[in-house]
């Protein structure tokens, strides 16, 4: 008897796919094993741990590139700032990199972290900080104490600037920037001059002087001492702490 290959399977039950249920359980298991934006915490990151360690072996420098890393692939990391700005300020001595992650963090950081208290009065360190380090590398106190040697300084640097001037003159064409340059030049050598003049008007304080008595000798008008006050800011913090032997810059008489 034969029997018809299509008669034997038409009898058999339809066979079901197998693949789609075993696709939908590989993608379970997937999405299953990454983590959410939600699950990342800053204190758990690989970068975080290696940073915190290489800080307890005295590492600084090698710890703010790990911080620095993760603050450029996430955000926000407020502790990674926070780190960041006390190796700027205590191993680095920047106080400008340091305040902007100090204010980096006070921006991310949740309200109640206890940080919050302490890190504006680190920034407010930091920029007295960041002021001492420009009066400390300024031509007046290096001279400070020798005022014909800071007027011989400033007039050295003026004839400087002014050759440069000329320098960066001879290499533009004739024409309406030539004469721009020259006005620039004009304006350059008063100011300059101006300044190195203002050097050499000082007054050296005595005993029972006053910015108001000063005032009235070299200026003829006591009224006039704030003037005094504001060019010597860099010396006098005060109005009234002036001290016998200090040599004041003096205003213009007009």
């Amino acid at each position: 008897m034969r029997i018809s290959s299509t008669g034997i399977f038409s009898s058999l039950p339809p066979r079901r796919s197998t693949w789609l249920p075993a696709l939908l359980l590989v993608f379970c298991f997937l999405t299953a094993c990454q983590p959410t934006a939600e699950e990342w915490s800053e204190e758990e990151d690989g970068l975080y741990r290696r940073g915190q360690q290489l800080l307890r072996e005295g590492r600084a420098t090698e710890a703010l590139e790990k911080f620095s890393a993760l603050i450029r692939q996430h955000h926000p990391t407020p502790q990674s700032h926070l780190f960041c700005g006390k190796i700027y300020w205590e191993t680095l001595e920047d106080p400008i990199f340091a305040i902007y992650h100090f204010r980096q963090f006070l921006i991310c950081a949740a309200e109640e972290a206890k940080e919050r208290e302490w890190v504006p009065q680190w920034i407010d360190s930091l920029q007295k900080l960041f002021m001492k380090q420009c009066y400390q590398s300024s031509l007046y106190k290096k001279y400070a104490n020798d005022f014909p040697l800071l007027l011989r300084e400033l007039r050295k640097e003026n004839a400087q600037l002014k050759q440069r001037v000329v320098d960066l003159e001879r290499h533009l064409e004739p024409g309406p920037e030539a004469s721009i340059a020259r006005g620039a030049r004009g304006r350059l050598e008063q100011g300059l001059e101006e300044r190195a003049l203002a050097r050499e008007k000082t007054y050296l304080v005595q005993e029972g002087d006053t910015l108001s008595i000063i005032s009235q000798k070299v200026l003829g008008d006591a009224s006039r001492w704030p003037a005094i006050f504001e060019i010597n800011r860099d010396q006098l913090s005060q109005p009234n702490q002036v001290r016998v032997g200090q040599r004041l810059l003096l205003p213009s008489a007009e």
